[in-house]
């Protein structure tokens, strides 16, 4: 995987368990993506996870998808995206440039 903090997310999702930042496609749009698509997603800390950074990939013929690759974000990552996290919880210009969803 590229280092996340050189592009910004295409969206951002937030949930009851914490926020998911979206790389390569948009929460809301994920069933619009074409056969072998792949897209990331950061999760934010949750109970029993940690940091952790996953990447999908979309079956060619079938509906379906698979976890290509898995990992815990490095300390650098980490805080890029404790900031980002903060700034999108704080300023809504942010929100309205990352966030793909309505909260």
């Amino acid at each position: 995987m590229n280092n996340l903090s050189d592009v910004p997310p295409s969206g951002v999702k937030y949930s009851i368990e914490g926020i998911a930042f979206y790389f390569g496609a948009q929460p809301s749009n994920l069933h619009k993506l074409s056969g072998k698509s792949e897209f990331t997603v950061v999760y934010s800390p949750r109970e029993g996870y940690n940091w952790e950074v996953v990447r999908y990939g979309l079956f060619d013929q079938k509906n379906g998808i698979s976890v290509i690759d898995r990992r815990g974000l490095q300390a650098d990552e980490k805080a890029y995206f404790e900031n980002l996290k903060s700034i999108s919880k704080l300023d809504t210009r942010t929100n309205s440039v990352l966030d793909g969803e309505d909260l």
